[in-house]
């Protein structure tokens, strides 16, 4: 829709001769159409949802509601499915996924943490079924990072969630751990599954690291890797990818999901169906990753290796948890462990067996089972 407006804005500008009834007419039957599709896309991507959840027994109206929850900010909101037994006793566990993935990449953990706590698990502001916010206006990594960070506090606040255990993944690890230093105050545990930006590398460091990749790289992976260094350089996204570049992303990407996600056939055909329209809904904050990471790597500007230290309270247990066959660097995070009495920080450190990035769809018993047991 945002592109759509600035195209029409121009035309209106560059042909202010037009009939402006004619024009009006035209501009609005475009936004109709453009909007009927933008409905019909999410529309599908929801009920796919819905079909994941339930094949992994938590039911709608019985298990949980589905809300999009307006945090009063310029008509966005956090896509989010959430306990309805909320009893008094039980405490409060938020869940927040990796970059390009949804509130589905716990959904096989959802039923029994719901027994324990009282379950949160969002949609990450402009990624998923959340709003698709223009994230244009969004400039560097500080504003970035207090993006996500208002929109979870914004969440926790509406919610009137006052203590909580905070679980992130990935990039959602990430601004967990920012989140934890803005707002210490509401937590019980922090814990981060294979966060992104735990190490500190040096630019010359992760330039070598690449070209010896495409050294090592056979004749066939070498060019795929060359268009996948040149997109990222250019903060070219998925979206971008499938719907400006006319690259057959599906295609790729339904590969890497059957290969990336542990899941059944009939499971992996309705995900593929759910992740396939997300990538034709509008591109919005998935341009956050260029924003705190290095040109040509997914190493931070701001690694928590560097920021947590002497920053964080050691009041808050934060629970480190990688894979064994993990891609992710955690060399930053057994670090914060082995030093944490000198960082003045309270640091667990695990691995999980047979698992690889995709900690929670690889291996969710074992996060299940490490967090009933907090």
């Amino acid at each position: 829709m945002l592109r759509l407006n600035k195209i029409l804005k121009k035309m209106e500008i560059e042909n202010n001769y037009f009939d402006l009834g004619i024009f009006n007419k035209f501009q609005n039957k475009m936004k109709s159409r453009y909007q009927q599709k933008f409905n019909n896309t999410y529309e599908k991507a929801l009920n796919a949802e819905q079909k994941l959840l339930d094949m992994n027994g938590v039911k709608v109206n019985q298990d949980y509601e589905v809300a999009n929850v307006d945090i009063q900010r310029n008509n966005q909101f956090l896509h989010a499915f959430r306990s309805l037994n909320q009893s008094q006793g039980k405490k409060k566990l938020i869940l927040l996924h990796g970059y390009g993935m949804n509130g589905l990449a716990y959904m096989k953990m959802l039923k029994p943490l719901m027994e324990k706590y009282e379950v949160h698990c969002l949609d990450l502001p402009g990624m998923g079924l959340s709003s698709r916010d223009d994230f244009s206006q969004i400039n560097g990594e500080k504003e970035t990072i207090d993006y996500f960070v208002s929109s979870l506090e914004a969440y926790r606040k509406l919610n009137d969630i006052d203590k909580f255990t905070l679980v992130g993944h990935s990039f959602g690890g990430y601004m967990s751990a920012n989140y934890a230093l803005e707002y210490p105050q509401f937590l019980e545990n922090l814990v981060l599954l294979s966060p992104l930006g735990s190490t500190y590398r040096s630019r010359e460091s992760i330039e070598k690291q690449y070209q010896d990749l495409i050294s090592r790289a056979n004749f066939y992976q070498k060019p795929l890797l060359k268009i996948y260094l040149n997109l990222f350089k250019n903060k070219v996204t998925l979206q971008q990818a499938n719907q400006k570049w006319y690259l057959p992303v599906k295609t790729l990407y339904g590969k890497y999901l059957q290969k990336a996600l542990n899941l059944n056939e009939q499971e992996l055909e309705i995900y593929r169906q759910f992740a396939f329209n997300m990538l034709d809904l509008p591109e919005s904050s998935d341009k956050a990753l260029f924003n705190i990471v290095n040109e040509t790597s997914v190493f931070v500007k701001s690694p928590l290796e560097n920021i947590l230290p002497n920053k964080l309270s050691s009041n808050i247990p934060v629970h480190f948890l990688f894979g064994d066959r993990d891609w992710m660097d955690y060399g930053g995070a057994y670090k914060l462990f082995r030093l944490q009495n000198e960082f003045k920080l309270n640091v667990k450190f695990d691995i999980i067996p047979k698992t690889s990035h995709q900690v929670t769809v690889d291996n969710p018993q074992f996060i299940t089972n490490y967090l009933l047991n907090l």
